[in-house]
């Protein structure tokens, strides 16, 4: 006969224990979700009276970033869900400047279909802008002094004239204050105004230790190369018009300029090359606004050994050239707030001879990068590479580390499969030591480990590398007598 009562049991025991079983599967799935670390070193730098750039340190592992907003008083509210680990920065719009804003992230990782979230990033804080010092454009006549000389563009430089293309009417002229006027009704003023290879503005030979600032009247030239090279008076304030696009090597050589301030950049220049090379005095670029339509940028701050802090310094997403853009600036002493932008392709020596950087931990090096030759040599004040990792799809390594004589530690340094050319890269790492691995088959490797792990000091350096590394042998054998450069395991990828 059938016991109904028993087979109730039944139900509620298989019940219970299929609820227990769920529970702890439950228990052990959390157990085995790891919570993301908060986003650090969050910072937000205003643009404009209406746009603001949020960035922050990338989180390891982190499948993307949700970026939150406070107006004032107001509550947060989500803004913006980044959907790639990789990208740290977020630019905020149609704001208002009259308006305090506040901003938090969060980082977070998916484990199947869930999303699991770090806690909150501390806050950083933007607040209302103030009034802009407005540059006069056009010149009191009574202020200036007295002309001490005029140019007529295309008379005074005959061998760089056409007379054809409208320059006639252009002139430059010098005043006892310190004020260099160039007006004109012209535009195109280009090739008149430096030869192949040489600088021949009239007014550098004998004012260039006179000129403190420069305006533009009624004249648009697209190309300014070298017009203010060597002007060691000039402080870096005046009016750049709006038509020119590019800028290579404007204000070379200017010690006078210490600070960024009161320049502004017009939308269109795209090339930068050079534009504040040897600037020495230059103390500050951290408010600085670089156009969104810049791709080149060598040798841009090339030698501004008074930079010490670029953490607030912006690259645009334009930019894919920066080789040399802070080269010799031996000043700074940290990278981990500055970002290099998905665009940029190219980071050959680009800080070379930055003797300042200590080390390179929480500085990331995006993807896109492919050429990373010489990119720290001679940075003698970086003694770990440990944290530090080379971008998935570099191809040359030449020099990236030649003469770095202070790093005592490179243990997790994986060098990518993508990489072909390891010529020289750790020449002269002289007190080198740890363990290494190498994925790929790099084909060219001279001189890769020569006089590296020299030193008393040295610990040695171990190299562990993949079967596809037919190469370790040679790699191995670049060192020199007294290397301390040993063949390491075999490991599978």
């Amino acid at each position: 006969m059938f016991d109904f009562k028993i087979s109730i049991k039944k139900r509620i025991l298989v019940t219970l224990l299929a609820t227990i079983f769920c529970f702890a599967s439950l228990i052990t799935t959390a157990d085995a979700v790891s919570r993301p670390k908060a986003p650090g070193n969050i910072k937000v730098t205003r643009l404009s009276d209406t746009q603001a750039k949020v960035t922050w340190k990338k989180v390891n592992r982190a499948k993307g970033y949700v970026v939150y907003q406070k107006k004032n008083t107001g509550k947060y509210k989500k803004v913006k869900t980044i959907k790639k680990g990789s990208t740290v920065k977020w630019t905020a719009k149609k704001l208002s400047k009259n308006n305090t804003y506040r901003y938090k992230i969060k980082a977070y990782k998916k484990y199947g279909t869930n999303k699991v979230y770090s806690r909150y990033s501390k806050v950083a804080k933007l607040n209302p802008s103030r009034a802009q010092t407005v540059i006069p454009t056009q010149p009191t006549p009574f202020s200036y002094g007295t002309v001490l000389e005029t140019w007529n563009i295309g008379a005074d430089i005959a061998q760089e004239y056409d007379p054809g293309n409208g320059n006639d009417s252009v002139t430059a002229t010098m005043y006892s204050s310190g004020v260099l006027v160039i007006k004109g009704t012209a535009a195109g003023t280009d090739d008149c105004m430096y030869g192949e290879g040489e600088i021949n503005m009239p007014w550098i030979a004998d004012y260039s230790d006179r000129i403190t600032k420069v305006l533009f009247r009624d004249i648009e030239p697209t190309n300014i190369d070298f017009w203010f090279v060597g002007c060691t008076a000039l402080t870096g304030r005046g009016n750049v018009p709006d038509s020119v696009t590019d800028m290579r090597y404007t204000f070379a050589g200017c010690t006078g300029i210490t600070d960024l301030s009161h320049l502004s950049i017009p939308d269109g220049v795209t090339n930068m090359q050079g534009t504040f090379w040897g600037c020495s005095n230059l103390t500050d670029i951290s408010g600085f606004i670089i156009p969104d339509n810049v791709t080149n940028m060598r040798s841009a701050f090339f030698g501004c050994s008074g930079l010490t802090d670029i953490s607030g310094f912006i690259i645009p997403d334009s930019t894919t050239y920066m080789n040399g853009t802070f080269e010799e600036c031996t000043g700074i002493t940290a990278l981990n707030g500055l970002t290099i932008p998905d665009s940029v392709t190219d980071m050959g020596f680009t800080f070379r001879g930055c003797t300042g950087i200590t080390d390179l931990d929480g500085f990331i090096i995006p993807d896109s990068v492919t050429n990373m030759m010489g990119t720290f040599e001679g940075c003698s004040g970086i003694t770990t590479l440990s944290g530090f990792d080379i971008p998935d799809n570099v191809t040359n390594m030449t020099q990236t580390f030649f003469g770095c004589s202070g790093i005592t530690d490179l243990s997790g340094l994986t060098i990518p499969d993508s990489v072909t050319n390891m010529g020289t890269t750790f020449y002269g790492c002289t007190k080198l030591g740890g363990t290494m691995t190498i994925k790929g088959n790099p084909s060219s490797y001279v001189s890769c480990f020569q006089n590296a792990a020299t030193d008393a000091s040295s610990t040695g350096v171990t190299v562990d590398y993949t079967a596809a590394c037919t190469n370790i042998d040679n790699i191995i054998a670049t060192k020199s007598g007294g290397s301390k450069i040993e063949k390491g395991s075999l490991i599978t990828q």
